[in-house]
């Protein structure tokens, strides 16, 4: 009787665990989107986190940094995009379009903003979007001496010409298809080291004999070296897209809607001007690489006092900008002057008068803030939010900040974290707030620092995609 019912009991589970089985191999959406069925749609995902999070590419036109502030084509398009859905813009750079479609399939990202060539993504992989533009590919080489002809005059004499190309760019890729007819492929060489505004810049100076780049970029380098020509096309246009997870429909249409919308307004061709001027662009490609980039004429003092602070450097000169724009004759409407804006008592108890340099008000700046976080630090441990209390108390004095804590604790909320702080921060300005027992310095305009630590903590999150440490 025993082993009858152990039988049972087995094939029981046998036939169980085999309708698991079956269940489980039903994906009609493919292997690769599974990630995407065991998450909410990625429309519901960037509305709950308040969030647009968008992979680009680092480079003279699409996003860069310019005297101290984020700017590019897409990152432009971005920032509208996000405006449209009502939340904030998180930028991630990625340079190769593997690691941006692993981002997008993984869920860590929502869109690729990026010229993706229409025939020359693999769609298996990614979705694209209603196009956002078009392109070709044109050969970049040095406008010979007078007299002479263009070492390259046609795309079929490029036949076994060694084209230099940044190393695992999907430019390799595009070269391959616009190539294609001809019976001597091109030798691709990777510089595994350069990026393609370096080469482009190394064709010029003569390092190198030959690249290929889109139109777009090329012009832009073209505009800055008078000695290259780039109008030799390779294959013909493209439409350009952006990408997202294949099976996102909801999302899809979303963006399509948006981009269709976008496409042809008086905002994308306010856009356009400014990106296709030729002074814009060659202001653009002077600043297009991270490693060579400059905040200020004090990067190196910055870096030298921050590590006593034990900040970033760059999360320092995000909060500089904010402040001064690096400005040391920045006076504000409340007295404040200075590149640290500093009040007149408080720069008399750092030892700064009428006689003290730039230099002296950065040091005696980044004094106020190393003592503001010694008396947080026994009460906010977590160095990253304790810098955001620091921000905050920087600019609004560090009573109202710890009376915004002690709000927070009151109302169930905790005290240590700055996204349950800065609401009570904000409310301090309300009657039924700055009258409350727990609060002992009244009344403030809470919602100054509250928008600065986001502005800062913006520009900052840019500077680490565009400033090297």
């Amino acid at each position: 009787m025993l082993k009858s019912f152990v039988f049972r009991l087995f094939v029981l589970m046998i036939v169980f665990l085999t309708s698991v089985i079956i269940s489980c191999d039903r994906n009609p959406e493919g292997s690769h989107n599974l990630v995407q069925l065991t998450k909410k749609p990625v429309i519901d995902q960037v509305r709950m986190r308040g969030k647009l999070i968008a992979v680009t590419q680092y480079n003279s036109l699409d996003y860069f940094l310019y005297h101290g502030e984020p700017a590019g084509y897409q990152f432009e398009m971005l920032k509208a995009f996000a405006q449209h859905l009502r939340v904030e813009l998180e930028v991630v750079v990625r340079n190769d379009l593997t690691s941006a479609v692993q981002l997008i399939n993984s869920g860590q990202a929502d869109i690729i903003a990026a010229d993706l060539f229409s025939g020359l993504v693999d769609t298996s992989q990614i979705a694209l979007s209603f196009p956002v533009g078009k392109t070709r590919l044109v050969v970049v080489q040095r406008i010979p001496a007078k007299g002479h002809d263009l070492a390259i005059a046609q795309s079929n004499a490029l036949a076994g010409v060694g084209l230099n190309v940044a190393g695992g760019s999907a430019t390799v890729n595009q070269i391959a298809r616009a190539t294609a007819f001809l019976p001597v492929k091109p030798a691709i060489l990777e510089r595994q080291s350069l990026d393609r505004g370096e080469i482009i810049s190394k064709v010029a100076s003569g390092e190198l004999e030959f690249t290929v780049a889109d139109e777009k970029t090329a012009l832009t380098f073209a505009s800055v070296h008078n000695n290259l020509d780039v109008s030799v096309p390779v294959g013909g246009y493209n439409t350009t897209h952006w990408g997202y997870r294949k099976g996102a429909s909801a999302w899809a249409r979303v963006v399509d809607n948006w981009l269709g919308q976008f496409s042809g307004s008086s905002a994308e061709r306010r856009l356009y001007r400014k990106y296709s001027d030729p002074q814009a662009l060659r202001r653009a490609a002077r600043l297009s690489k991270p490693q060579s980039a400059r905040l200020s004429d004090y990067d190196q003092l910055l870096k030298h006092l921050t590590s006593k602070l034990k900040w970033d450097w760059r999360l320092l000169a995000a909060l500089i900008y904010q402040e001064s724009k690096f400005n040391q004759d920045a006076v504000s409407h409340k007295g404040a002057s200075g590149i640290m804006q500093l009040m007149p008592e408080t720069a008399a108890e750092y030892g700064i008068d009428s006689l003290s340099t730039t230099p002296d008000h950065i040091v005696a700046g980044v004094s106020l803030l190393t003592n503001i976080d010694k008396q947080l630090q026994p009460i906010v441990a977590d160095s990253a939010e304790r810098a955001l209390f620091v921000l905050a108390a920087y600019n609004v004095g560090i009573g109202h900040v710890l009376d915004a804590r002690r709000l927070a604790l009151k109302n169930g909320k905790n005290p240590n974290l700055w996204s349950d702080v800065e609401v009570f921060l904000a409310k301090k300005a309300l009657p039924a707030y700055y009258s409350d027992e727990v609060v002992y310095y009244g009344y403030c305009r809470g919602d100054e620092p509250t928008a600065l630590v986001k502005s800062v903590i913006n520009r900052y999150n840019h500077y680490r995609n565009l400033i090297s440490e």
